[in-house]
């Protein structure tokens, strides 16, 4: 009946993507009907196999030789078998939250570009005429809009970090997000931030024109008042509002939080290093005998193709070195064992020069090896 207070025993298993398992023990939970609970959930560390018979190239260690067999055997099958490797799953989500840190990184830089660009502009003698009013308009939404995208990148970092974690615990993270983050009240502010801006309005960065014996400064500042629009601040977002009566200045805030987050993320990296470096490391092996052949394959073609056909190499080097590099290999002599061995230092990706490829190299730049 509901109301009356029942002794359950609730013990259940959950399986989750990646044969990640949680354990929720509820056996010693005494709860009514409907009541909201706090429980204790309990992830169990991911077990990386790497002796899987399941493999389609087998149980780990491969050979170079073996992969090389496989390769010719069948190339695409190989390159998808080679993604079987447990560190491709880590290494695809380690690289997934470093594309994250850049987004974030990326907009904070955007948002900081255009608050200078307003304060330069501002300066000029005609700015605030009315013909220039467009203009004070498109620098204001062009700061507001990075501001947004910072807010949201700073929150999707946030989350990229917590899935990656939930399927390869790193240790003390939780106690090192809980140190920088979840007591920070910065942190909490700039995550009440983005649910503000998402639910409530968009925030705007009003501004702010100082004279003092400093000279002119221009301040970009969140109001106060306005945030306190919104009721969904948490106790210790709502006590970082309460220190800025006049308003919280959005470079100061964001230079300093930018800062704050990359050096967690430093320790992060090194954590992850630490913990899953080795099973990357031979994953990124293992991938590199594939590149490395099939560029070898690639650039082998290509250097026949020149000798069958006489052609000119020296007219196809912007298809494949950069203005300044071609620069650098033009001030060696033509056709020279010193040139060539310069391109290919530039070019040779994933160990993908053998010395047959060399050869061949030296032989579409006619170079005289006697």
């Amino acid at each position: 009946m509901a109301g009356n207070k029942t002794k359950s025993i609730y013990r259940k298993k959950i399986m989750v993507p990646d044969d990640k398992v949680i354990h929720i023990d509820l056996s010693d939970k005494e709860v009514t009907v409907g009541q909201e609970i706090d429980v204790t959930v309990k992830v169990l560390p991911l077990k990386i196999e790497t002796t899987s018979p399941d493999y389609k190239l087998g149980p780990l260690p491969w050979s170079k030789e073996f992969i090389e067999k496989e390769y010719w055997r069948d190339m695409k099958g190989t390159k998808e078998a080679i993604n079987e490797h447990p560190g491709y799953f880590i290494n695809r989500e380690i690289e997934a939250t470093e594309l994250s840190l850049d987004f974030f990184l990326s907009a904070v830089s955007e948002l900081m570009s255009s608050i200078d660009g307003f304060k330069k502009r501002s300066a000029e003698a005609n700015f605030w005429t009315r013909p220039k009013r467009h203009l004070e308009m498109q620098l204001m939404f062009a700061i507001n809009k990075a501001l947004f995208s910072v807010t949201i990148s700073a929150m999707a970092l946030v989350d990229r970090c917590r899935v990656l974690t939930l399927k390869y615990p790193v240790p003390a993270y939780d106690e090192r997000v809980e140190q920088c983050f979840d007591r920070n009240e910065e942190h909490q502010f700039v995550q009440g931030l983005r649910n503000y801006m998402a639910h409530v309005r968009i925030a705007e960065s009003n501004w702010q024109t100082i004279w003092d014996e400093k000279g002119r400064r221009v301040n970009f500042l969140l109001r106060q008042k306005e945030l306190f629009e919104g009721d969904k601040w948490n106790s210790l977002a709502k006590s970082f509002i309460e220190k800025y009566p006049d308003g919280i200045d959005v470079e100061t805030l964001l230079g300093h939080y930018r800062d704050h987050v990359a050096e967690f993320h430093f320790w992060f990296h090194e954590a992850l290093r630490n913990e899953y470096g080795d099973i990357v490391d031979e994953y990124k092996r293992y991938r590199n005998v594939v590149d490395g052949i099939s560029a070898n394959t690639v650039y082998s073609l290509l250097l026949q193709q020149v000798i069958t056909q006489k052609l000119d190499p020296y007219m196809y080097l912007d298809k494949y070195l950069s203005p300044d590099e071609i620069e650098t290999v033009l001030a060696l002599p033509n056709n020279s064992k010193e040139q060539v061995d310069n391109i290919i230092a530039l070019l040779e990706e994933c160990n993908s020069c053998d010395d047959s490829l060399r050869q061949l190299a030296y032989r579409a730049f006619k170079v005289d090896q006697e």
